[in-house]
């Protein structure tokens, strides 16, 4: 049985419903526009873009002046040889800054947590009070202002007390929209385990937008606000629960019952399940780290998990638990700086908030210095000028010696510098994401950035193509690699990636690569919709567990499909309640590749060996060289006959279009954008394919056809009619559909599945005693 006790469930609070989820977004995306045109109109007054400091300024605002243009340079707004400061950056943070120490101050009083002098905590109303009476001596001039400096005084890991952004005043009209936008939105909001994690993303959604909608190359100012994605709860769980849960299963089997966890594939399941080679003897020796921590989701949900193991295995009480496991256990990582203040937040919400054995919060106390840190903002770009790009993986062919040497010579430039004062705070900072990121880790868990080769700019591919070959493809596949080279070895991974990972030709020499030195142990198939934000739409993601180990000859590779259900919601229930298949290592390893797919037809030969399929041809201008037969009063011999993709399974669909080929001699050849594919199955009989969703199947008559068909000639056309029985079934969409789960799937995927041709003989006699139909 699980434990009652209110503090040793393991378990987060509940989230956000969509009409809340709705609320919030409009308010975070209008306080963006409201709060950068306050930072704006501040750093105007000060002059801070131009070369020389305004005449009516007094001695303060010159050198807050000072720090700014300073600060603008560390976080990358170039200084021009006219003296003109860059400030887009700075623009920014400013707004970043005032609007989350306003929005951090709500979430602490509608918790009670946010705290007065003696740790006496004082409401909203409590602060408007103050505010209305004392405001002068207080030196705000609203509640909400009192509020921000409240919670900045609790929380100086986040907010610098001698930070120059937030030395800035906004216009009144600026600050008082902001104040509106905060009150308008009701408590439940603040109450929400995942609201944090929202905000920010909802806060990146219209650079993220604009980015997108340029198709401009992705560099360090656009990766953030990209590949920004808040992780669902459900998947949060799932990958902690066979990580974390797996070793406190292998360590402690005697207490794994007393905590639930609902998604941990457990030993037998579908005879599926590895029992994990890796134990950790004492639970706080056990380190986490989230290379890509974002908004500290998965560190949030392993504080849950982890404080009530604690408590059960050492006897810990719960606030030392809590304490403990900030202390010594959890560890995070992430480009932008943003986020990581968004998360060491969370981190310290959460554990304020954490209930003792009686149910209660903990309530406020200053808490451990937490491991976090941001390795995008370096103290030079002159010397790290690739951390705002790279990351967490700046540590790849890192010079550690010219690291040291450089932050020496940054503490040497004295404090009375306002240069050298903010470049010595960002190397701080830089130096332990360094020693971070230099660590092994018992447990490595993430959600990496999504990014492919086509949006990176030529730094970001040059790097990757450079140190991460294979994965080249996309950036999450680059973090995998990276992650697993971040783990202890017998050490557990688990990330969310791409479903394509699985079985794209691309990855192969990847899948092969990683496959051969670490243990697959679980995947978990999501498929379409498992993310709730519209960000997302057209993700299809798995959810993969490593250990890393050289896998064993006979290992099993525990597999769940919840990718027929709809919603999130549908999918956390399923995955919760699925029992897994279980694919043989020796299956994934004897193929070519290291397809990872359960029907690859066990023995069967593939359909390639007895027809090969043969993607069409792409114009890159379809409305220029296509018509419909009926648009042209005489077909020339510049037009040749173009077949499309079947409507109808076993039906001769797709012969109304016409192509102007102009003999293989026209603009279509010269314009240099065209790919002409398919001519082998020119002039032959075969099957055609539609190679999206459903693969609609029927007869190929010789013509040319687009890339959306797939032409399957036969090598022997006497098999033409088993090669028809065959594609037109739902058992080979079935089967095309596990090896590659893209909506448009990959040509090759349509051959890879096993054929049993005497069956499908027999079947094409069936269906066809007279024959195929004369076409």
């Amino acid at each position: 049985m699980t434990d009652p006790s209110p503090g040793l469930r393991g378990t987060i609070g509940h989230t956000l419903p969509s009409d809340l989820r709705g609320q919030l977004e409009a308010a975070v995306r209008a306080a963006r526009e409201a709060a950068e045109a306050g930072a704006q109109s501040a750093l105007f007054q000060l002059g801070v873009a131009e070369d020389e400091a305004p005449a009516h300024l007094d001695e303060p605002q010159r050198a807050l002046r000072r720090r700014l243009r300073a600060h603008a340079r560390v976080l990358g707004d170039a200084l021009g040889a006219d003296g003109i400061q860059g400030v887009q950056r700075l623009v920014w943070e400013t707004a970043y800054e005032h609007w989350h120490r306003m929005l951090f101050a709500r979430f602490l009083a509608e918790r009670h947590l946010l705290i007065w002098e003696g740790e006496v905590s004082v409401t909203l109303d409590e602060c408007h009070e103050l505010a209305g009476s004392s405001g002068s001596a207080l030196r705000v001039g609203s509640g909400w202002e009192l509020a921000g400096r409240l919670a900045e005084r609790m929380l100086p890991q986040l907010f610098r007390a001698d930070s120059p952004v937030l030395a800035l005043r906004f216009a009144p009209e600026y600050q008082q929209a902001l104040e509106r936008l905060l009150a308008g939105l009701p408590r439940t909001v603040f109450l929400a385990s995942d609201s944090l994690g929202w905000a920010y993303q909802f806060w990146q959604g219209k650079r993220k937008e604009e980015v997108n909608a340029s198709q401009m190359k992705v560099g360090a100012d656009e990766l953030p606000a990209v590949t920004q994605l808040f992780t669902e709860p459900y998947m949060v769980e799932y990958l902690l629960h066979n990580t974390v849960g797996a070793l406190w299963r292998a360590s402690h089997p005697e207490l794994a019952k007393r905590l639930a966890l609902r998604y941990l594939v457990t030993p037998n399941a579908g005879g599926s399940a590895q029992p994990s080679k890796s134990t950790i003897g004492r639970f706080g020796s056990l380190k986490l780290m989230d290379p890509c921590c974002g908004s500290g989701h998965f560190l949030v949900a392993a504080l849950h998990l982890l404080v009530p193991m604690r408590v059960l295995a050492e006897g810990l009480s719960v606030r030392n638990a809590v304490d403990s496991v900030l202390a010594q256990n959890l560890f995070g990582v992430e480009l932008d700086a943003r986020c990581v203040e968004i998360a060491a937040f969370a981190l310290a919400l959460a554990a304020w908030s954490y209930p003792d054995e009686e149910g209660c919060p903990l309530g406020f106390r200053p808490l451990p210095e937490l491991n976090l840190a941001c390795a995008g903002r370096a103290p030079s770009r002159r010397r790290s000028g690739s951390a705002p790009l790279r990351g967490s993986l700046l540590p790849v062919q890192f010079d550690s010696a010219q690291w040291e040497e450089a932050l020496a010579k940054e503490d040497s430039r004295g404090a009375g510098d306002a240069e050298g004062e903010e470049q010595f705070i960002a190397a701080q900072g830089f130096a332990r994401a360094v020693a971070l990121l230099r660590e092994r880790y018992d447990v490595v868990v993430t959600n990496p950035p999504f990014l492919g080769r086509g949006r990176m700019c030529d730094a970001l591919r040059e790097f990757v193509e450079a140190q991460f070959y294979d994965a080249r493809h996309d950036l999450g596949a680059v973090f995998l690699e990276y992650c697993l080279k971040l783990a202890k070895p017998e050490g557990r991974v688990g990330c969310v990636l791409q479903q394509s990972w699985l079985f794209a030709g691309s990855y192969g020499a990847h899948r092969r690569a990683i496959l051969q030195q670490a243990a697959l142990r679980s995947v978990a198939n999501l498929g379409e919709g498992a993310f709730r934000s519209v960000d997302a739409a057209g993700a299809f993601p798995s959810l993969l567990v490593f250990e890393r180990l050289v896998p064993e000859v006979d290992s099993h590779i525990a597999v769940v499909d919840v990718a027929i259900h709809r919603t999130a919601e549908e999918k956390a229930a399923a995955l919760g309640a699925a029992v897994p298949d279980a694919l043989a290592f020796a299956q994934v390893s004897g193929s070519p590749d290291y397809l990872i797919a359960l029907t690859q037809g066990g023995s069967l030969p593939p359909l390639s060996e007895f027809a090969t399929p043969y993607v069409g041809l792409q114009t890159s201008d379809y409305p220029r060289y296509c018509r419909f037969f009926w648009e042209l009063p005489l077909r020339t011999p510049d037009w040749e006959y173009m077949q499309e993709s079947p409507e109808e399974t076993g039906k001769l669909t797709g012969l109304s279009s016409l192509f102007y080929w102009q003999q293989g001699s026209g603009d279509l050849m010269s314009s240099g954008l065209a790919y002409i594919r398919g001519q082998a199955a020119w002039g032959k009989k075969g099957v055609a394919v539609s190679r999206m969703r459903q693969l609609e199947a029927g007869p190929y008559l010789g013509n040319f056809y687009n890339q959306t068909t797939a032409a399957i000639i036969p090598r022997d056309e006497s098999l033409l009619p088993a090669v028809m029985a065959f594609c037109s079934s739902d058992e080979y969409t079935e089967a095309v559909h596990e090896i590659d789960r893209r909506i448009c799937v990959a040509n090759a995927a349509l051959g890879r599945v096993g054929f049993d041709l005497p069956r499908w003989q027999a079947e094409a006699e069936r269906q066809f005693p007279n024959g195929l139909p004369a076409t």
